[in-house]
């Protein structure tokens, strides 16, 4: 709804940068038609910088990381790869 709202359903979209709430962003890609997460309010999604020195969310477990698994990767390998990424997640954040 967002790229044919605001951005004509322009098919050059991405790879553009545009402004979402005052800031540059680079689009990398559009979702299907009739796709949400997680609700359909939800347009945009963007990356959170955390910052390490902020100790606001430390702790809080409210980080929930949500991803997309190549076709052919075991949940073996998948296991090991979300917990490579807790425990980076954790070094720096805890």
């Amino acid at each position: 709804g967002l790229w044919e709202q605001d951005f004509g359903a322009d098919p050059g979209i991405v790879g553009r940068r545009v402004f979402l709430d005052g800031e540059p962003t680079t689009v990398i890609g559009v979702m299907p038609e009739g796709f949400y997460f997680p609700a359909p309010e939800m347009k945009a999604w963007t990356t959170l910088n955390l910052d390490p020195a902020d100790g606001g969310y430390q702790g809080n477990g409210w980080l929930v990381l949500t991803g997309r698994v190549a076709s052919g990767v075991t949940e073996a390998r998948l296991d090991e790869d979300v917990a490579a990424v807790a425990a980076a997640l954790g070094d720096r954040f805890t």
